[in-house]
């Protein structure tokens, strides 16, 4: 889990300010599915 949070935030650092909302958006699917799983 750790680890692909760190992966996450180093590519948001890469991203801009308006693809921020939608990638958090994404990532917030892909915590819920590992918790479904």
């Amino acid at each position: 889990m750790l680890m692909v949070l760190l992966s996450l935030i180093e590519g948001l650092m890469g991203l801009r300010e308006e693809q921020l909302l939608s990638f958090y958006f994404l990532s917030g699917i892909w915590e819920y599915s590992i918790i479904l799983n």
